[in-house]
C-alpha cells in the first residue's frame, strides 16, 4: 500500500501514525470526524464500483532498491538492538520476502516465523515482564497492621522544590487531573522549574500525547510560590528538595506542624534513611518515601519506601496514590539506596574504577550496550549528573564499607565543572545537539592496559549488580526476587529480554555466578564477595526462580 521502505518504518518500530499522517502516506483511504465516518465509507464504496482494489506499483519494491534497503534497514536494526532482539530481524526477512512470493505463502511465512520468535527465550523473558508489570498493579501493603486509610483520592497536592525532580513531579501530577502548589525559597529556580514543565507539556502535544487544550489545562493546574501559603486544604505533599538530611528534616517538621494530621507526607529522596528524615516529628507514622525516577514522565517505577515507623495505611495510601497517576509501585524498606541505587550505584562506581584502570570510555560502555543496558555506565553517570552520583555514592559508602572506599574521579570532575550532561561536559560533552567522547579525559586516564579480557570486564560490571541484587533479598530490601528484577527492569532498563538480574543468575547458574565472583574476588578486592545468599544457594543446587521458569544460556551471546 505505501512501499517497502515506507512500511518498514512501521514494521519494525511499532510506531503509531496520527490520522491525518497515515492518510497521506497511502495507509488507510480517508480521514473524518466521527459523525461523517460513514458518509465517507459509502461514498468510497460507490467510487469503487465494486472493482477489486488496483494496489500501485513502486519501483522500491523491486531489486536491485528493495534489497539495498532491506541491507540498510538490517544495519540500522542491528545498531539499535545490537543483536539482542530478533523480533525485527524476522520482521524484516518476512517482509522483503513477501515482495516476491504470492500472498498465502507470505502468510505462512509470518506465522512460522512468530512461532519461532514465540518458543525463544528472549520472548519467555518478556513476557515475564509483562506479568512482572501485572503483579505490581495489584501491591497491596501488608505490613501487619489495618486502620483507616489516611486519604482516599488526592485532588490537591503541594510538590517542595521546582528542581529537575519537583518540576517533573509536578508536571506529572498536573496531567493526572490534580492541582499543584510547586513551592521554592528561589523565585529564579521556581521560574526555570515552570519552564521546565512548560517544555514537557510542548513537547508531549508535538508528540500526539495530549492536545494543546490538554496541556493549558494542566499548567493551569500549577500554582508556583516561594513565599508561605495556608495548606489546609492540601491532600498529599511531595518533598522534592536538595538531597540534604537537616534540610529535609527542616522542612518536614515545618510541615508537621501546617498541615492535617491525615496527610501523608512524602518523600522523593533517592537514597536519605526516610526514618532519620522523620525522626524529629511527633508523628512518623505518616512519613513515607515515594521515589520516582529521573524523567519522571517517561519511567513508570515508583518505589514505596516505608520505614520502621511508617504505618501500614500510610504505605497503603501511598500505592493507592501512585497507581493512580498510572505509574507503577514496588515495595522497599528503608534501607541504604532502597532497591534500585542500591543495586545500580557499586555497577557505575565499578565502570569508573575500570575507567581509572585506563580502560577507555567507549569500551566500557559498549560492553555494556552489547549486555542489552539501554547506555552504558558511564554515560549513565553523565545523565544522573556527577553531583548527584557522587552524593549517592558517598551515602552508600558510608553506610555499606564492604563496597569498598571511592577513588577521586569524580570529585576532580566536579572541581573542573563537570557535572555530566545538565553542564554540557562529563564523561562525553554535549554541543549543539550531539554528543562525543570528552577530549580531557586523558589526564585522568593512565595508559591503556596492553591486555584486556572483555568477558572479565563484563562480569566485573554484571556481577557486582547480580551479587548486590541478592543482598537486597537476602536483607529482606524486598520480598521477592519478582521485587528485584521488576525494580531494576523498570528503574534502568536493565537488559529486559534477560529477565532481570536474579532471573539472569539462575539462567547463568548461581553456583557459576559464585565461582566468577570468587575469583574475582581473589584477583580484584574483596567487594565481589559473593554474599551468603548466593553461596548457600550455589550449595543447595537452588534458584530463585522455579526451574520450569529459567532458562538455559550460552557463554558467548547469553542465549539459548
Amino acid at each position: 500500500m505505501i512501499g517497502f521502505q515506507k512500511a518498514l518504518d512501521a514494521i519494525l518500530t511499532g510506531r503509531q501514525f496520527p490520522a491525518k499522517l497515515a492518510a497521506k502516506l497511502g495507509m488507510v483511504d480517508g480521514v473524518a470526524y466521527p459523525e461523517r465516518i460513514i458518509g465517507l465509507a459509502t461514498g468510497l464504496i460507490r467510487k469503487s464500483n465494486g472493482k477489486k482494489r488496483t494496489l500501485r506499483q513502486f519501483v522500491v519494491n523491486r531489486p536491485p532498491i528493495s534489497r539495498y534497503i532491506k541491507a540498510e534497514a538490517e544495519k540500522t536494526v542491528l545498531a539499535k538492538t545490537r543483536g539482542n532482539y530478533p523480533a525485527q530481524l524476522k520482521a524484516l526477512e518476512v517482509a522483503y520476502a513477501g515482495l516476491t512470493l504470492p500472498h498465502e505463502q507470505s502468510l505462512a511465512n509470518e506465522k512460522d516465523k512468530f512461532l519461532e520468535l514465540a518458543l525463544g527465550t528472549e520472548a519467555r523473558n518478556l513476557i515475564q515482564v509483562f506479568f512482572l508489570q501485572e503483579r505490581a498493579k495489584k501491591l497491596k501493603a501488608d505490613l501487619g497492621e489495618s486502620g483507616a486509610l489516611p486519604i482516599k483520592s488526592v485532588k490537591k497536592s503541594m510538590v517542595i522544590g521546582a528542581g529537575v525532580m519537583g518540576a517533573g513531579i509536578a508536571q506529572w501530577l498536573s496531567t493526572r487531573g490534580i492541582r499543584v502548589l510547586l513551592k521554592d525559597v528561589d523565585p529564579s529556580r521556581l521560574a526555570k522549574g515552570m519552564q521546565a514543565i512548560d517544555k514537557l507539556n510542548r513537547d508531549a502535544v508535538r508528540r500526539h500525547i495530549f492536545s494543546e487544550n490538554e496541556a493549558r489545562n494542566a499548567f493551569d493546574r500549577i500554582v508556583p510560590v516561594y513565599d508561605d501559603v495556608p495548606l489546609r486544604d492540601i491532600d498529599l505533599v511531595i518533598e522534592a528538595a536538595v538531597e540534604e538530611l537537616q534540610l529535609k528534616q527542616k522542612i518536614f517538621v515545618a510541615l508537621e506542624a501546617k498541615v492535617s494530621s491525615q496527610i501523608i507526607l512524602a518523600s522523593n529522596t533517592s537514597a536519605l534513611s526516610i526514618d532519620a528524615i522523620a525522626s524529629s516529628l511527633q508523628h512518623p507514622e505518616r512519613v513515607v518515601g515515594i521515589h520516582f525516577f529521573n524523567p519522571v514522565h517517561r519511567m513508570q517505577l515508583v518505589e514505596i519506601v516505608h520505614g520502621p515507623k511508617t504505618s501500614a495505611p500510610t504505605v497503603e495510601a501511598a500505592i493507592r496514590f501512585v497507581k493512580s497517576l498510572g505509574k507503577l509501585p514496588v515495595l522497599v524498606r528503608d534501607s541504604p539506596g532502597f532497591l534500585v541505587n542500591r543495586i545500580l550505584l557499586p555497577y557505575m562506581i565499578e565502570s569508573e574504577r575500570l575507567f581509572r584502570e585506563g580502560h577507555r570510555l567507549a569500551n566500557i560502555d559498549r560492553l555494556m550496550l552489547d549486555f542489552g543496558m539501554p547506555m552504558g555506565p558511564l554515560r549513565l553517570t553523565d545523565e544522573v549528573g556527577f553531583d548527584v552520583a557522587a552524593h549517592v555514592a558517598r551515602e552508600l559508602e558510608s553506610r555499606l564499607p564492604y563496597l569498598g572506599p571511592l577513588d577521586d574521579t569524580l570529585d576532580r570532575m566536579i572541581a573542573k565543572g563537570w557535572l555530566g550532561r545538565k553542564s554540557g561536559k562529563g564523561f562525553y560533552q554535549y554541543a549543539g545537539g550531539k554528543e562525543s567522547a570528552n577530549p580531557e579525559l586523558r589526564g585522568f586516564q593512565p595508559a591503556e592496559p596492553s591486555v584486556q579480557n572483555e568477558g572479565d570486564l563484563r562480569d566485573r560490571l554484571v556481577l557486582i549488580m547480580v551479587n548486590e541484587a541478592a543482598r537486597t533479598l537476602e536483607e529482606k530490601v524486598v520480598e521477592a526476587p519478582e521485587d528485584v528484577d521488576f525494580g531494576m527492569i523498570m528503574g534502568t532498563g536493565w537488559a529486559p529480554f534477560r529477565g532481570g538480574p536474579l532471573h539472569f543468575a539462575d539462567a547463568l547458574g548461581v553456583a557459576t555466578v559464585v565461582s566468577r565472583l570468587n575469583n574475582l574476588r581473589e584477583r580484584i578486592g574483596t567487594r565481589f564477595a559473593p554474599c551468603s545468599l548466593l553461596s548457600t544457594m550455589a550449595e543447595k543446587g537452588e534458584t530463585f526462580y522455579p526451574r520450569d521458569k529459567g532458562v538455559e544460556v550460552t557463554e558467548s551471546s547469553g542465549k539459548e
